[in-house]
């Protein structure tokens, strides 16, 4: 059976790309219990590295049980509390199951009368599914309720001897429904300094927010994580991760001008790379430069109005300075060079700056800003271009085959 190779959403097994190093880093430290602040871009991968790392772990011998709650589209309070009691309540009863103490046979009678005891206060009801037993609490979720799930849940890690990792994904999302009470973090800071066996890793996409929760000292979270940063994958590892599957699928030399087109278009964001390569992959015979073209053509159309609303909503500033960065990434925000492109008063330009690093929507790399979405770099690339009245301006600083000047004449 034919797997798919560039998955647009986790990657395991052969479609997971290198990144060995942070993987071995990221297994020492959920061995040793330290709490991580697991911090990326949208779609660089957060969730299949920490997947992988710990499958890592499970063919060595070291199995540790994993679940992870999203709090992308939690609106408010009580449902961010539900999910997390439900996310806890979930881990405490794999730590059951798995315990070597519970006997097989009536392992689901046991567990359940464990669980009624354990939680007697918070009306449980049990159900099976899949086989497996599951829990509901008859009470609506609360601080409290939060606070009892995470205890029983150390308690029961350590006492079977079992690691456990809980990873809270989009973990920003809670400033903005605690009412700045920041009640929730505090009780979950209470629970991490006392665990023992359970490795809570935060994850958010909203750096500037994440950066409020986790490095900022009136917050409760402050100073209680070890920070671990996930960059791109270079270009090195793509090239060994991605030339065996296309001499493997095609029985081809290997095309190094499809590879580097595909790497300059996609600036190496993750989520791009499989995207364009499992476009590619469709096509029965070995991919050329048109396909590739072609194909990251398809890609930039279909999520033209998701980015084109996004860009309209910038200020006029915010829009001139990232059209400037699109076209040429700089270290000297405040040089002329720089100035001039923009259109920005000198005095504006640091503010500017640092409200697209806020919005994610440039970052530093080497002391030199970049755009993060490799689709809003060439829309605003295209609008320049088009706005001199000319292509091959385009062409030049892009470096792209053929140029994709998309009709967004909203834009500027």
């Amino acid at each position: 059976m034919n797997t798919n190779s560039f998955p647009l959403r986790i990657a395991s097994g052969k479609a997971f790309c290198n990144r060995t190093t942070e993987r071995d880093k990221l297994k020492k430290l959920i061995l040793t219990g330290q709490h991580l602040w697991l911090q990326a871009h949208r779609r660089h991968g957060k969730t299949s590295l920490i997947l992988q790392a710990l499958n890592d772990l499970k063919t060595e011998d070291q199995h540790v049980l994993f679940q992870r709650v999203d709090l992308a589209f939690t609106t408010d309070r009580p449902s961010a509390l539900k999910k997390l009691c439900q996310t806890a309540s979930k881990l405490i009863i794999e730590t059951m199951s798995t315990a070597k103490e519970i006997n097989e046979s009536n392992k689901l009678s046991i567990i359940g009368q464990r669980l009624q005891n354990l939680f007697t206060r918070y009306a449980p009801s049990f159900s099976l599914d899949r086989g497996q037993p599951s829990m509901a609490f008859g009470k609506e979720a609360s601080l409290e309720m939060m606070g009892e799930t995470l205890k029983k849940l150390n308690e029961l890690g350590k006492e079977h001897n079992i690691r456990i990792v809980f990873m809270i994904d989009e973990f920003q999302q809670l400033s903005k429904v605690d009412n700045k009470s920041f009640d929730i973090e505090g009780e979950i800071r209470h629970h991490l300094e006392l665990s023992t066996n359970v490795t809570y890793v935060f994850c958010g996409s909203e750096r500037n927010l994440m950066q409020q929760a986790m490095a900022d000292q009136k917050r409760p979270l402050y100073k209680h994580t070890y920070r671990f940063e996930i960059e791109r994958i270079s270009q090195k590892c793509y090239l060994k991760h991605i030339k065996p599957i296309w001499e493997k699928q095609y029985n081809k030399t290997f095309d190094m001008s499809v590879f580097e087109y595909a790497m300059q278009v996609t600036q190496r964001h993750p989520y791009y790379v499989n995207y364009i390569f499992s476009e590619l992959w469709l096509s029965d015979n070995p991919p050329t430069i048109d396909n590739a073209n072609d194909a990251w053509k398809k890609i930039v159309d279909e999520e033209l109005n998701e980015n084109k609303s996004m860009i309209l909503n910038l200020k006029s500033n915010e829009k001139k300075a990232l059209k400037a960065i699109a076209i040429h990434p700089t270290k000297q925000i405040t040089s002329n060079e720089f100035i001039k492109l923009s259109g920005i008063p000198t005095g504006s330009a640091k503010k500017t700056i640092n409200q697209l690093v806020d919005k994610d929507l440039i970052y530093l790399n080497d002391g030199e800003y970049h755009v993060v979405n490799p689709k809003i770099r060439l829309f605003s690339s295209t609008i320049i271009a088009k706005k001199v009245g000319s292509v091959d301006v385009f062409a030049k600083h892009c470096k792209i085959a053929e140029p994709l000047c998309c009709a967004i004449t909203l834009l500027y």
